[in-house]
C-alpha cells in the first residue's frame, strides 16, 4: 500500500471468493450460510466478501452472519464456533478465509456438534485443509498457484533489469490502484480443489506429497 512499484502480482482474491461459493452453491442452492473472515482490515476479505456476495445474489441463499477474525487469531474463530453452537445457531455453509480458519471450526464442530453436515469452504491448499477433504470434514479449498507466480515475478524482475518490452506495463494494461498510484496488476487465476480431484491438481503438481496429505496412507 501507498508504495510507487512498477507491477503487482497476485492471485484474484475475488475470484478466490467466488469460486468457494459456487462450489458450495452446486452442493446446497439454497439455505442459511455463515461468513467467517480473517481481519477486516486485510483487504484480501474484502475481495473475497464481494466475490462470496456477488456469486450468491440472487439466489435463495442467505448470509445470516459474518465474523472477522482479528489478527488471525484461529482461537477466536473456534470460540465463536462454539458459542453459536451452544446457540444451536446452526448454518447450512461456513465460507471460511482460510483453511486455518476452517480447520478451527471444523476443530469446535467435532467437539460440540459432531453430528453436523455442515459444507465448508476455505482457501490455500494447506496440509490441514487437504487432510480435512480427504476426511470428509471439509468441501472445498482453492489452490493458489504461489509457485508460478514467483516464477513469473521473477521472469518479468529480469526483464526489466534487461530493459525488455513488458506489454503489461504499457497503458492499456489493467491496473489497481495501491493508494500511491495505478499500478498495472498481473492476475493469476485459482482453482477449486475437492476430495475428487486433489490428487490431479495437490499431489501431482508437487504441492504436497500423497504422505503428506494421506498420512502414510497413500491410495
Amino acid at each position: 500500500v501507498n508504495a510507487d512499484i512498477n507491477l503487482y502480482i497476485t492471485v484474484d482474491s475475488k475470484e478466490v471468493g467466488t469460486i468457494m461459493a459456487r462450489e458450495l452453491m452446486i452442493r446446497k442452492p439454497n439455505g442459511k450460510w455463515f461468513c467467517f473472515y480473517g481481519p477486516k482490515e486485510d483487504f484480501n476479505m474484502t475481495l473475497i466478501r464481494e466475490g462470496v456476495e456477488n456469486q450468491i445474489k440472487g439466489s435463495p441463499i442467505s448470509i445470516s452472519m459474518i465474523y472477522y477474525t482479528e489478527g488471525w487469531n484461529y482461537d477466536l474463530s473456534y470460540q465463536k464456533m462454539i458459542e453459536l453452537i451452544k446457540e444451536k445457531n446452526i448454518p447450512d455453509a461456513i465460507v471460511a478465509g482460510n483453511d486455518a480458519v476452517a480447520n478451527s471450526i471444523i476443530q469446535a464442530l467435532g467437539e460440540f456438534y459432531p453430528s453436523s453436515n455442515i459444507l465448508i469452504s476455505g482457501q490455500d491448499a494447506d496440509i490441514a485443509g487437504c487432510q480435512n477433504l480427504v476426511n470428509g470434514k471439509q468441501t472445498v479449498t482453492v489452490f493458489k498457484p504461489i509457485n508460478e507466480l514467483a516464477q513469473e515475478a521473477a521472469k518479468i524482475a529480469y526483464k526489466m533489469a534487461k530493459k525488455e518490452y513488458i506489454p503489461l506495463l504499457e497503458e492499456e494494461a489493467e491496473t489497481i490502484n495501491n493508494g500511491f498510484a495505478n499500478i498495472p496488476v498481473l492476475w493469476m487465476h485459482a482453482q477449486a480443489v475437492t476430495k475428487e480431484n486433489l490428487d490431479e491438481v495437490i499431489i501431482k503438481s508437487g504441492f504436497h506429497t500423497k504422505d503428506e496429505v494421506y498420512l502414510g496412507n497413500v491410495r
